[in-house]
């Protein structure tokens, strides 16, 4: 490791991190095209794209591995992958529905689905904020108050985010039991859309903190005295 600029390899792995991102933005704008157009050849060749872009993101996010032993947030970088990977188990849980099949009754494989979702959504919520407290520990190592001051702020909306939208969901599902259709169709509609904007505005504010950490990290420079404790 170059224990002068500690943060070298971290900082590239932000900014693939950042290319897997704004690539999947543009994949996502050019599928949507294709289907309105019809070329589904084309869709299908794109998924390997896709496929790629999302290792490019795993890639970056490994190499985050590679900040100094001695910066405080390692173990929340950790979990973060942890938590992922569950989820991804979680959410492909249908596919092993054959085998749990032989173990579980099929009763409880009925609900076992959407419950499955739900935790799998949750571990991936959790997933997102551990590796944002990670975010948070670079810009303190770095001292930079202004995206210490960001990564907590993306930290607390991450939560409300799902938490307003459950919120929307229970409080139109008992307009509904109080026979209250149009309110509650209104009600989801517009707590949906203002939801739904307050995601995008938080997904580029997640963005550019990556973005402007990785910046950050590749000039950071440790004094010569100090270079040697990062090792």
């Amino acid at each position: 490791m170059n224990t002068r600029y500690p943060l070298r390899v971290t900082s590239v792995g932000l900014s693939l991190m950042c290319i897997s991102i704004v690539g999947g933005i543009a994949l996502a704008a050019l599928l949507f095209l294709l289907i309105f157009l019809r070329s589904f050849e084309v869709i299908v060749a794109l998924g390997f794209v896709g496929l790629g872009l999302n290792t490019l993101g795993f890639i970056g996010q490994i190499m985050c591995v590679s900040a100094p032993r001695n910066m405080d947030g390692k173990s929340h970088l950790y979990l973060s992958f942890f938590l992922a990977a569950t989820s991804v188990l979680f959410a492909n849980f249908t596919r092993f529905s054959d085998i749990l099949l032989q173990l579980v009754p099929m009763r409880f494989l009925q609900f076992a689905d959407p419950i499955f979702s739900l935790i799998s959504l949750l571990m991936y919520v959790a997933s997102t904020i551990f590796f944002l407290t990670f975010l948070k520990y670079i810009a303190i190592y770095v001292n930079s108050s202004v995206l210490e001051y960001r990564a907590n702020h993306l930290i607390k909306s991450t939560p409300s985010l799902l938490l307003n939208f459950v919120g929307i969901l229970i409080f139109s599902a008992i307009l509904v039991l109080l026979n209250l259709i149009v309110p509650a169709l209104i009600i989801f509609i517009i707590g949906t859309l203002v939801t739904f904007l307050l995601s995008i505005s938080h997904f580029f504010s997640y963005l550019g903190l990556l973005n402007e950490l990785s910046f950050k990290t590749r000039r950071f420079e440790l004094p010569a005295e100090n270079a040697m404790g990062t090792q």
